[in-house]
């Protein structure tokens, strides 16, 4: 009977850290594939004089993860490229509703050609003083998120890796980030360089 009772106390804690080792390997993954998709995005303000992607272009009709790839072939990888690993709403059929990752439209550029604004809201490297404190991407919401996060309804999964969000920073590095904690209105990560002009 004692024997029993600590097998089924070993089986429990082994089957506890290997869960908890799942979910950590598949955290890493995000961070991985943020720091790819952020390097894509430096790749494209190079190649565009320092201007960044915009969360859509009106004018192209297209959105910030097709701007990203206009150089890469990507057809076929949709589901390496965009997804979270442990983002199982992820659908590569319907990438704009189910991409894992969001825009930080408000602070990085929200739209080219959109006709219920003034001007366009397109912003370069140069507008930053401190790229360090730039929250550029991150994982996004569960689902029909289009691709953007904001610091209201549009924010980061916290059940797909218990609170936590692998950020992309403009200087070129990835940051856990604390979800809901860090997604609101008055965080430090959706205070806008330049306002959005209607």
């Amino acid at each position: 009977m004692v024997v029993v009772l600590i097998l089924i106390v070993v089986a429990a804690l082994a089957l506890t850290i290997g869960r908890r080792a799942m979910q950590s390997a598949r955290f890493s993954g995000s961070i991985s594939r943020a720091h790819d998709l952020g390097a894509m995005v430096l790749t494209y303000a190079t190649d565009h004089n320092g201007e960044l992607p915009v969360w859509h272009d009106y004018n192209q009709g297209r959105y910030w993860w097709q701007l990203i790839t206009e150089d890469f072939s990507t057809e076929g990888n949709e589901s390496e490229l965009f997804r979270s690993p442990n983002h199982s709403e992820f659908d590569p059929e319907l990438v704009a509703m189910t991409i894992s990752y969001g825009w930080n439209y408000p602070v990085i550029g929200r739209h080219k050609g959109d006709s219920g604004f003034k001007e366009d809201h397109v912003l370069r490297l140069a507008n930053f003083d401190d790229p360090g404190r730039v929250l550029v991407l991150c994982d996004g919401a569960r689902s029909n998120s289009w691709g953007y996060i904001d610091g209201y309804a549009n924010v980061p999964d916290p059940q797909r890796y218990n609170g936590r969000a692998a950020g992309f920073i403009l200087d070129g590095s990835v940051r856990t980030l604390r979800t809901p904690d860090e997604f609101t209105p008055d965080s430090k990560w959706f205070t806008p360089v330049r306002e959005l002009v209607r």
